[in-house]
């Protein structure tokens, strides 16, 4: 899983949280870090990034993501987004949503759903 946040105590708690609970997770601390070790040959089976970012937005890296890895989970979080979230990309790139301040039981429960959604019954 491929963590990313622009704030960083976003960042090490909730990749704390993920890892203790049995994740292997890689963090960013921005949207164009992340997208360096997606040209480095990071593959990851999910995604969660925060919307608004400084540099790189959200929806540009899972689009990058998408065009790397295409069965990857992509979850974008934000609590700042004025009525800037496009439904129409979310749909197309078959991203789910998270409202923040989201609780570590909600981001943990959400992380495993995409993990396991193409997974057989």
């Amino acid at each position: 899983m491929l963590f990313v946040d622009d704030d960083p105590s976003i960042l090490e708690v909730m990749t704390g949280w993920l890892e203790s609970n049995g994740l292997d997770v890689t963090s960013a601390p921005d949207g164009g870090a992340a997208a360096t070790l997606l040209e480095e040959g990071g593959r990851w089976d999910l995604l969660i990034t925060d919307y608004m970012m400084p540099g790189m937005s959200g929806i540009a890296l899972a689009s990058k993501v998408r065009e790397c890895c295409p069965d990857a989970g992509i979850i974008l979080a934000s609590g700042y987004t004025d009525g800037r979230v496009d439904p129409d990309q979310l749909a197309t790139l078959g991203a789910g949503w998270l409202t923040k301040p989201y609780t570590l039981g909600v981001l943990l429960e959400r992380s495993l759903e995409a993990l396991h959604e193409d997974s057989p019954e």
